[in-house]
């Protein structure tokens, strides 16, 4: 398993005693936030946590929703790799860290990829895919993304 790290390579602390009394929070409190997490970035925390078990079952997926049928498996490893290329897609496009991708996709496979790959390049904005058209265009408008999936 991965250890997570601060940006100056010393190791992280991920797990914390359960705050049950007044004196656990302070003990807690001593301690700067910025000195108890590794990152302010979400991509850092996402990167991370597809790393900490690369070949574990990340999505399991049955496109019919027969329970015979044979599930679509993806590993967090190739989760991670496909939101990466997702993200290079999105840069391409034109997207910058600036800039709104909106996704409008029902609970599929690609809805994760899709996601992660928003975060990595831009802000996020995912959407109802069952939303009626006028609703949908009315958030397009607030919105102005730059790239709709």
């Amino acid at each position: 398993m991965t250890q997570a790290e601060f940006r100056d390579g010393t190791p992280m602390q991920m797990a914390y005693a359960p705050l049950r009394t007044l004196q656990d929070i302070e003990e807690l409190e001593r301690v700067p936030l910025d000195e108890r997490i590794f990152s302010w970035n979400l991509n850092d925390w996402i990167a991370h946590g597809c790393m900490l078990e690369p070949e574990k079952i990340a999505i399991r997926y049955i496109a019919d929703g027969d329970p015979d049928s044979e599930a679509i498996s993806i590993r967090y490893r190739e989760l991670r790799s496909r939101a990466i290329q997702a993200a290079n897609l999105f840069h391409e496009l034109g997207v910058s860290s600036d800039d709104v991708v909106m996704y409008v996709l029902p609970t599929v496979p690609q809805l994760y990829v899709v996601m992660m790959g928003a975060v990595g390049a831009g802000i996020a904005c995912g959407v109802n895919w069952m939303l009626k058209p006028n609703l949908l265009a009315d958030l397009v408008r607030a919105t102005n993304p730059k790239a709709v999936v």
